[in-house]
């Protein structure tokens, strides 16, 4: 899958631009406020309908307009398909060909993308919440069940949090109701943690090799620390654990008014060398250790789901020495399609540069600088 084009109409400060990318490393300079990461979360917002910083589209609009589109060209194999993106002050609406899409269930993960920007180590700095939501944003796009579940599973959690506080008001509450919202509780947390453990391990396949082959150091890996206890990861075990968990803790609940054990209460944790990297490593080790998750994510699109996900590097040149630079992107394969971000182009290998089409943003308009070389 490849982004062959985008047009962006009012988006921060984006009021009219259309970039054509090539199949392999796009790069867009340009100075801090320029807008060069707007394009990237444009790119994103394309695949999982929401901002990696923004937390209300409203905020994407441009100042003093009432409206964004963004309209995207991608190219899959031999056919081209068209997204837009019309965003208001009360609504948002997406059109794959011209149909509109009513469940994002069946969108999201159709147009993979994996992302690292400067913020991303905080993934090892902040907290549990924090890491469940890159957890959960990596699943999603890998699967479509998991989403639905994780969906599911929010909306019980919820509903049995309210239904803790009426037991606490009115001891007569329907008994019976509240132990089915439980047991319907349980049913998905039970596949959201064997996800979970699934998918980490698979990244685990390959994490070690890619810090290895960056850092030369390759004992490096995500450790699950799920809520509860669990020690083999199948429905019957975890079902036995959660239900005398909750029967344990139904008077502890009930004066707290929420649920304490389940998946929104899980995290996950890097560790090199044996240690917590949170308390035991340096801040340059915390970035590479990100970077080397987040192209263990890519090789498990390519490798495990067949997928060719669209790879963005958010200010990565600024944040790596030159060598470290210049080998994570040899890295990346070349079927792959690259959309990097960088003040100047210095410390970019001539041969990258090169073969790269090159945009440059200032003044919010974009001009091409170098027309690169598509594979």
């Amino acid at each position: 899958m490849k982004i062959k084009q985008i047009k962006l109409i009012n988006f921060r400060n984006l009021e009219n631009v259309e970039l054509n990318f090539i199949n392999n490393i796009n790069i867009i300079i340009g100075g801090n406020g320029a807008g060069k990461t707007n394009i990237l979360e444009a790119v994103y917002l394309n695949s999982l309908t929401k901002s990696f910083r923004a937390n209300n589209d409203i905020e994407l609009i441009k100042f003093n307009k009432d409206f964004l589109t963004i309209k995207t060209t991608i190219k899959e194999n031999s056919y081209s398909e068209k997204v837009l993106y019309n965003i208001d002050k009360i609504s948002k609406k997406i059109y794959l060909n011209s149909n509109k899409i009513t469940k994002l269930s069946e969108y999201i993960g159709k147009y993979p993308v994996v992302i690292s920007t400067p913020e991303d180590v905080l993934m090892i700095k902040t907290s549990p919440s924090n890491r469940r939501d890159v957890l959960n944003i990596s699943i999603c796009q890998f699967n479509k069940e998991y989403f639905k579940t994780l969906n599911e599973y929010n909306k019980l959690l919820k509903l049995r949090n309210d239904y803790l506080k009426r037991i606490l008001v009115n001891s007569n509450s329907d008994m019976k109701y509240f132990e089915i919202i439980t047991n319907k509780l349980i049913e998905k947390a039970i596949y959201i943690y064997i996800e979970r453990n699934k998918y980490i391990n698979s990244i685990n396949s390959y994490l070690g090799s890619i810090f290895e082959h960056i850092c030369l150091n390759k004992n490096l890996i995500l450790k699950y620390s799920p809520n509860v206890d669990i020690t083999e990861y199948d429905d019957e075990s975890i079902s036995k654990i959660l239900h005398k968990k909750f029967k344990r803790d139904f008077n502890k609940e009930i004066s707290l008014g929420m649920t304490i054990s389940g998946p929104h209460r899980d995290d996950f944790n890097f560790y090199l060398d044996n240690k917590d990297m949170k308390f035991y490593s340096s801040e340059g080790q915390k970035k590479m250790a990100v970077i080397s998750y987040k192209l263990a994510e890519m090789k498990l699109f390519q490798e495990q789901e067949d997928k060719k996900p669209i790879i963005l590097l958010d200010d990565l040149f600024s944040e790596l020495d030159i060598k470290n630079k210049n080998r994570l992107v040899k890295y990346i394969p070349e079927d792959l399609q690259v959309i990097i971000t960088s003040n100047d182009l210095k410390g970019i290998n001539k041969s990258i540069r090169d073969n790269a089409k090159i945009f440059k943003i200032k003044d919010s308009e974009v001009r091409v600088i170098n027309n690169g070389k598509s594979n």
